[in-house]
């Protein structure tokens, strides 16, 4: 009679079962515990949504991954983690990387700055022909964020990201000293290599106005390298 559904819901703490809603009951039943023998056995939390506001007021929304045993007053090691994309964007849902980093004591900061999908398509393009550039700022923004909530140590902070996330590690290694350690993963460093030598060049008319021999300037200032 239409009166039952079939849903898969996940969270932060779980990656996915299959749950039966009644309509006429409004109830919710779980059906499936699929990862009930690992999941017993390790101690998982929900990450902290925030609201920061960037340089220029622009308000940018972040999680925030805190260890299990967190302690108000303690103050802990970060992790910055970007991702990539750019045209992407985190959210409400289960990470296993944040996991567990956060088991291992680190507090970790996964920001969704300008460039992030989601929010607008203001927000998104805003970094078109300026990559990497004010997304970067909202990140370090994040940070100082999570140092004014008195959560981290400001001298114990690492950064990573992969591909989007890679190109600004690079870039915030190239523009800061705060970050003890950084990690790059499947990166960028120098546009005019990738340009050359990547197998997927189709994007780059939505980053660049010309190829590298056309606009040199651009591809070496906006190089992490450099």
């Amino acid at each position: 009679d239409g009166s039952k559904s079939a849903l898969l819901i996940s969270t932060p703490t779980n990656i996915g079962d299959l749950f039966l809603f009644d309509s006429k009951s409004a109830t919710v039943r779980q059906v499936t515990d699929i990862n009930h023998d690992l999941f017993s056995k390790l101690n998982l939390t929900p990450p902290e949504a925030i609201w920061y506001k960037a340089p220029d007021g622009k308000r940018i929304q972040a999680w925030a991954q805190r260890p299990p045993d967190f302690q108000e007053g303690r103050k802990y090691p970060m992790i910055l983690n970007i991702h990539g994309g750019p045209h992407a964007a985190y959210g409400y849902t289960f990470d296993h990387e944040f996991q567990y980093m956060a088991a291992k004591g680190y507090v970790v900061l996964y920001p969704n700055p300008r460039g992030s999908t989601t929010y607008g398509q203001d927000f998104g393009n805003i970094i078109q022909f300026h990559y990497p550039g004010d997304d970067f700022l909202d990140l370090m923004a994040g940070v100082d964020d999570l140092i004014a909530r008195g959560w981290v140590d400001p001298e114990r902070l690492g950064v990573t990201g992969g591909s989007g996330g890679g190109v600004l590690t690079n870039w915030a290694i190239g523009h800061t000293n705060r970050f003890k350690a950084a990690v790059s993963q499947r990166s960028i460093a120098d546009w005019t290599g990738f340009w050359y030598s990547a197998d997927f060049t189709l994007f780059t008319p939505s980053w660049f106005r010309g190829a590298p021999w056309e606009q040199q300037d651009d591809f070496k200032a906006r190089s992490p390298i450099t």
